[in-house]
């Protein structure tokens, strides 16, 4: 660990040109899941939180990053100097558009953000900057965790809205990901609009067991996103239940114009093999009685595509060796699979339903790129499903 003690390290890394390739998490606490679920959409991952102690965020980054599986840390530098106004790449307006921000809450909406938020003006204000490579695709990450109130500085980031992060995060808030609320009013007045906003809640909180953070948006109103892999923090939202791993629910959700846009896209051929983006809802499987060619699929996912394999003739399963909620390296263990049924020169195609973290889609495409002897069919579910496989992304 080294600290930092020129702030011209900073303002270079928080520079207004970060902001397009990045993942901006209000509130995360101790939750690093992103960092191993959207590297193949942003390189800069951004982490607002406030009434944390430095000591205690960096024992959380050593305790989950140190010796983690899915990442390595790199570099790690701390300023315990930080503020908005000397590190952040700030508009000459920024405080007209902080005026014009804060004109969306409704007075009760104001009184209860001036309550929360008061109390931390005289907090000491820091950064942790983690320098991280993603160990399964062997990505460079960023990460910035600041003191900071989200919204505030999601304003000063994307100077009023004039650019955007590819990824919003706002998970057990308790207010934010509530569809058509403060975070819809806030996105839908600004020009730029991330391209998934993540929302979603926590199990701890009985009272959030049915929240309405996956209701209809007005805006965001598509699942772009599912997550398969069971989404765990080792520490509930602010601290509560500190010592027991909180489980959260969570979905990504796009706009009709990104659905529209990732609709012009079916499918994309890699070395003769065809990826078929929203494929699984259109499989009409038939093997035509010449064997020749054979489904696959997960067994511990069948039951989330069950009412569509139901309609396919000779759907093939096979068993990994863990449950898939305590996996990290499915991706690894479901091509090995792939690549020794192609060994067996049995199939002329192998149709699957791929699984794995949602990052690691450059995994399979490396896989198709190598010598095969049958032709690969893989088939996607959400239209953010391995995005970064489209042409242009």
């Amino acid at each position: 660990m080294t600290n930092s003690s020129e702030d011209t390290f900073f303002e270079d890394y928080l520079s207004f040109e970060k902001f397009p390739n990045s993942l901006y998490y209000i509130a995360p606490g101790f939750d690093f899941e992103p960092l191993w679920r959207m590297s193949h959409l942003c390189d800069t991952f951004f982490y607002a939180n406030l009434y944390y102690t430095l000591d205690k965020v960096q024992t959380s980054i050593y305790n989950q990053l140190q010796n983690s599986k899915n990442v390595e840390i790199v570099s790690l530098e701390i300023d315990e100097r930080f503020d908005e106004t000397t590190h952040f790449d700030l508009h000459p307006n920024f405080r007209k558009h902080f005026k014009e921000a804060s004109s969306l809450l409704s007075p009760t909406e104001q009184r209860g953000y001036i309550n929360t938020f008061v109390p931390a003006l005289h907090e000491s204000q820091w950064m942790i900057t983690v320098k991280l490579r993603r160990k399964s695709t062997d990505r460079i990450i960023t990460l910035f965790y600041f003191t900071g109130e989200g919204l505030a500085s999601y304003v000063a980031l994307s100077k009023n809205g004039a650019s955007a992060p590819r990824v919003i995060c706002t998970i057990q808030s308790g207010i934010l990901e509530r569809p058509n609320g403060l975070m819809s009013r806030l996105l839908n007045s600004f020009e730029k609009k991330p391209l998934l906003w993540i929302r979603g809640f926590e199990e701890t909180f009985e009272r959030w067991r049915y929240s309405n953070a996956f209701n209809e948006d007005n805006l965001y109103n598509h699942v772009g996103l599912d997550f398969i892999h069971e989404w765990i923090v080792p520490a509930s939202y602010l601290g509560f239940k500190e010592d027991a791993p909180s489980r959260r629910f969570c979905k990504g959700f796009i706009t009709q114009q990104t659905l529209d846009e990732n609709l012009l896209v079916p499918e994309v051929i890699v070395n003769n093999h065809i990826i078929h983006f929203n494929g699984i809802e259109n499989i009409q499987w038939r093997n035509n009685n010449d064997h020749r060619s054979a489904l696959f699929i997960f067994k511990n996912i069948y039951s989330h595509f069950e009412n569509v394999l139901d309609k396919c003739d000779d759907v093939s399963f096979w068993e990994g060796s863990l449950h898939p909620s305590i996996r990290k390296d499915a991706s690894k263990e479901c091509i090995d699979f792939l690549r020794k049924i192609d060994s067996l020169n049995k199939y002329k195609e192998i149709h699957f339903i791929p699984f794995g973290m949602e990052d690691e889609g450059k995994l399979y495409q490396d896989f198709f790129n190598e010598n095969h002897n049958a032709q690969f069919h893989m088939y996607l579910h959400r239209p953010m499903d391995f995005y970064d496989l489209k042409p242009g992304q």
